[in-house]
């Protein structure tokens, strides 16, 4: 049982004590499924591990002249965004 679709393959309904609907797992496939996801990354860590991986790519990277002249386009090229351009204008 490592996956979801274990799980729920594994899961019954059954009823509580009050009589209300409720799933019940073998705790054998639930300490399983636990263990499986507690050893996976997190989101988090899996975006920063590609994140470095990408940097580490040799056709990702950029000199260090590219960035000056983004830089410096982004200096010239300032984006304005004035009222009339975005509708608040009574005209």
């Amino acid at each position: 049982m490592t996956d979801l679709q274990d799980l729920k393959q594994a899961a019954r309904i059954t009823r509580d004590e009050n009589g209300e609907p409720v799933v019940e797992i073998p705790l054998s496939a639930w300490n399983e499924f636990l263990a499986v996801q507690e050893s996976k990354p997190s989101q988090k860590q899996r975006v920063l591990d590609l994140l470095d991986e990408w940097e580490q790519d040799p056709e990702n990277a950029m000199p260090a002249e590219w960035w000056d002249e983004f830089d410096e386009f982004l200096k010239a090229n300032r984006v304005n965004f004035g009222e009339r351009h975005l509708g608040f204008d009574d005209e």
